[in-house]
This record gives structure tokens, C-alpha cells and sequence, in this order.
């Protein structure tokens, strides 16, 4: 959601979504990844007040980052690259990895 147009465009789609009867039932909510939003700036505090305002969670704030497209084109993951560069960004996906298995731990990455 790069900008009110996003917000505008985004909610009544969410609004539908939570709505879903498989939504309604499910034990766990629905979240978002913020996707490539710099956490010091106004948008990243944008983004978690709107989530707020539609209750929902934010898992993860992956940073912009070239180590993602670098990887994909080698045909590899994060979890694929094994040094210390790699190993700095696996912490931010720790809380979608616990939501995902369902165990609400902290996951080993």
C-alpha cells in the first residue's frame, strides 16, 4: 500500500476477506508482510496503524534489499545462502516461519 489510494483501493477488499466464512472459523488471523517499507519512516507507522484500524496483524517488514532478486535469479532462497549476510536477514521472517507451523515459537533458521 504505497499511498491513500492503495488504503482505499485495499480495504474494502480486506473488509470482504474477513467477512469469508473460512476467515470467520479460522483459529488463526490473517496478517500482512509489509513488503520493501523502510521501518523508520512515516509509511512503515502508516502501514501498522491502518493494519490496526482493520485488525490485522503485521508479521514481517522485509527491507528493500537486492539479496532477494539476487538469490531468486540464482534460483535460491534466503534459507539456500549460508553466510553471514544471508544469516542477517533470516531473523525478520522468524514470526511469519511461527505463524506458518502454527507453534507460536520462535523458529531455528
Amino acid at each position: 500500500m504505497p499511498s491513500t489510494f492503495g488504503e482505499q483501493t485495499i480495504r474494502p477488499f480486506i473488509k470482504e476477506f474477513q467477512k469469508a466464512e473460512t476467515v470467520r472459523k479460522s483459529k488463526r488471523a490473517p496478517g500482512i508482510i509489509g513488503n520493501r517499507i523502510h521501518r523508520r519512516t512515516r509509511m512503515a507507522d502508516r502501514l501498522d496503524e491502518f493494519l490496526g484500524e482493520l485488525e490485522l496483524r503485521r508479521f514481517t517488514r522485509p527491507r528493500d534489499t537486492q539479496i532477494y532478486p539476487t538469490l531468486a535469479e540464482k534460483g535460491l532462497s534466503l534459507f539456500d545462502f549460508h553466510n553471514q549476510r544471508g544469516d542477517n536477514f533470516k531473523p525478520v521472517w522468524r514470526p511469519l516461519l511461527s505463524f506458518i507451523d502454527g507453534s507460536g515459537k520462535q523458529q531455528k533458521i
